[in-house]
């Protein structure tokens, strides 16, 4: 099937599946979808796959970037997904190129989980610089709204607790020149525009 394609990057399966109708959007009984096995690095790869053709390929077959996704609850059982992630936030950390080819495509870049995560949030979490920069520079997305996390062992979101940006930008620590370092001063310099001071955190 497609999803078996594209979790075992087999290109020529996965067109030849596309051009023969099958449906680029198909959710199965755990909650997965092709787009999200694209993004995903290939089954027993340890070292990470960024290469972006496949989640082109789907694209270019009308999947839907804004598909989330949300396994069902099976007692005893959490996943490590929270329900709502959008297969932009999932293409954080997992290669430039998904990144963009989603955006290009439409992917919302200021959806939010249930928790306020998104995808550039997620950048900031996971010190993905590139990818941060994109989304919060270039493309504007929007850095000012919380997040939260769930109450421990619950479903419930602690909303006692709110979370910030600019306190995940803060943790980050480069080589001054560097690469990283100036592109987050450029970062910096967004948060600013949108009111928010990072000196005075």
């Amino acid at each position: 099937c497609l999803m078996w394609a594209m979790s075992n990057r087999k290109y020529k399966t996965a067109q030849a599946l596309l051009e023969n109708g099958a449906n680029p959007d198909i959710i199965d009984n755990t909650g997965g979808f092709a787009l999200f096995d694209a993004i995903d690095f290939k089954w027993g790869d340890s070292r990470g796959d960024e290469d972006a053709k496949y989640v082109k390929l789907l694209l270019k077959y009308k999947a839907n970037p804004n598909l989330n996704y949300c396994s069902p609850k099976i007692e005893g059982e959490t996943s490590s997904v929270e329900c709502g992630t959008s297969p932009l936030i999932h293409a954080v950390s997992k290669g430039f190129e998904k990144v963009e080819a989603l955006v290009k495509a439409g992917a919302n870049i200021n959806y939010a989980t249930k928790t306020g995560i998104t995808a550039s949030m997620y950048a900031l979490l996971h010190q993905d610089v590139k990818t941060a920069y994109y989304l919060i520079v270039e493309k504007k997305t929007d850095i000012t709204k919380p997040y939260y996390y769930y109450k421990s062992n619950t479903d419930t979101i602690n909303l006692e607790d709110a979370r910030y940006p600019v306190d995940l930008l803060l943790e980050w620590t480069f080589e001054l020149d560097s690469y990283e370092y100036n592109l987050k001063k450029k970062i910096i310099k967004e948060f600013s525009k949108q009111g928010i001071n990072y000196q005075e955190r």
